[in-house]
């Protein structure tokens, strides 16, 4: 009889751990994001994986439209003419990585304050 008494004060000890226990005490797991394909003249409104080359003949590359975000080019290549802008930003915290910017008139413009 004593085992069986031992045994409940374990099984309630460690229910009393696990109703005590918060998942949200864990850490974060970031999930990569999917590439996405991106064309010409594309505003961006939050974080993004690309998933292609591009060349634009014309206009502007791509457009930033919010503060904080990440475009990752992902090794990719925006390519464009001498009378555009590879990536326009206008907002706070932006970070663009992991690729090549080439050929425009400017390869990444940021206006004031911007970053």
């Amino acid at each position: 009889m004593a085992i069986g008494v031992l045994g409940a004060v374990a099984l309630v000890a460690v229910t009393a751990l696990a109703v005590g226990h918060s998942p949200a005490q864990r850490g974060v797991v970031l999930v990569p994001r999917s590439p996405v394909a991106v064309s010409c003249g594309e505003t961006i409104s939050s974080s993004i994986v690309v998933g292609n080359d591009l060349t634009c003949a014309s206009g502007n590359g791509l457009a930033v439209a919010a503060d904080g975000i990440t475009v990752n080019l992902n090794g990719h290549t925006l390519a464009g003419n001498p009378g555009g802008l590879g990536v326009h930003n206008s907002y706070r915290g932006v970070t663009i990585e992991n690729g090549t910017v080439t050929g425009w008139g400017t390869g990444i413009f940021e206006l004031l304050g911007a970053s």
